[in-house]
């Protein structure tokens, strides 16, 4: 078999009928749906990321890095703030530790003992799988004894669905929320529902089938899944505008990069942005297909956006980049190759 001749000549299309959507949390979207895979995994065979067939199909099963706390407060609090509240809380242990104490008291809840649940929250957390020692433990309920206990008898309260962080995250948060809260990246966001013929989604997971057909003839589905922070559909208008929220650790300013002509050297020159380097250029154009998959019913123009935080202060920073078609097309020649490259190696075992 020519693989370069299949992945050159290979078509996809999707199953109008597989086409699902659903809101679900961020933890049942990566844990429970292993039979379908993201964006986000594929760069695990693009060799373009440092990518293999190896890696892609010898992937350890998807985690949700609860400890991730910065972006994800942020994205709850920006998307969906009639649903979520941050809490002037002091004594959350910090990263995975947190999310320790947490787990183990889900589980206690559910009924486990209290042996069987530290050994499952020590995996779902990542706190020392298989090598939690006694001392160890009894450090990390030392530390996190008071978060225990006003968890397990809900002694926190709060009127939406509480964002409890470490010390040193609220302050971040609480600080990077104040200076969102007078910017135009919120106005423009309050913008996405201003009139009642516009329809505003947030955090909405969309699942598809993908069939793949070889030159052959024979062909492979592939189940694909996709989770959109914020997409807003004006049938007035007939445009669909879609967002995607990115935290950054580096200047806003240099998230999409730059370019330069070097006149002394006769060559263009530049930087290469997070846009570029993460490929954030495929999960806009796939982000858009799907939604295009969803509304195909009616024709829209559509536009996209990424939005953009910086996750460090004094400043924390924010800006608006609207996406090119460029950019979009590119993205989609990539993610075709992509997904032709993983059919044809599922389906030929090659």
């Amino acid at each position: 078999i020519n693989t370069m001749n299949f992945l050159e000549n290979c078509k996809i299309e999707f199953v109008p009928e597989s086409i699902e959507r659903k809101i679900i949390s961020d933890e049942e979207y990566f844990t429970q749906y292993p039979d379908y895979i993201s964006n986000s995994q594929l760069k695990l065979i693009n060799p373009a990321e440092g990518g293999s067939i190896d890696k892609f199909f010898n992937k350890e099963p998807s985690e949700f890095d609860g400890s991730l706390e910065f972006g994800s407060a942020i994205h709850e609090l920006v998307l969906q703030p009639d649903n979520f509240e941050l809490i002037d809380y002091q004594f959350k242990p910090p990263a995975k530790l947190g999310k320790f104490i947490e787990s183990v008291v889900e589980f206690r809840k559910q009924k486990y003992s209290i042996e069987d649940s530290i050994k499952l929250a020590s995996k779902k957390s990542n706190y020392y799988v298989d090598k939690l020692s006694p001392k160890l433990l009894r450090t990390a309920m030392t530390k996190g004894l008071k978060y225990y206990y006003d968890l397990y008898f809900e002694r926190i309260e709060s009127e939406k669905s509480p964002i409890i962080l470490s010390p040193k995250s609220y302050s971040d948060v609480y600080q990077c929320m104040q200076v969102y809260n007078k910017s135009n990246l919120k106005r423009f966001i309050e913008r996405q529902n201003i009139t009642e013929t516009k329809k505003n989604f947030n955090e909405e997971a969309i699942f598809v089938d993908i069939k793949v057909t070889f030159n052959d003839g024979e062909s492979e589905i592939i189940k694909f899944k996709g989770k959109l922070d914020n997409y807003s559909v004006d049938d007035d208008e007939d445009i669909i505008i879609l967002n995607d929220l990115k935290t950054t650790s580096k200047k806003v300013d240099s998230f999409m990069g730059y370019k330069y002509y070097d006149f002394e050297n006769s060559k263009y020159g530049g930087y290469v942005g997070s846009f570029q380097k993460y490929h954030y250029y495929r999960q806009m154009a796939v982000y858009m297909l799907l939604l295009q998959q969803l509304y195909k019913d009616k024709s829209y123009k559509y536009f996209a956006n990424i939005l953009t935080i910086e996750s460090f202060g004094p400043d924390f920073n924010n800006k608006i980049y609207p996406i090119s078609n460029a950019y979009i097309q590119k993205g989609l020649t990539e993610f075709k190759n992509l997904i032709c490259m993983v059919a044809f190696h599922k389906h030929y075992n090659k």
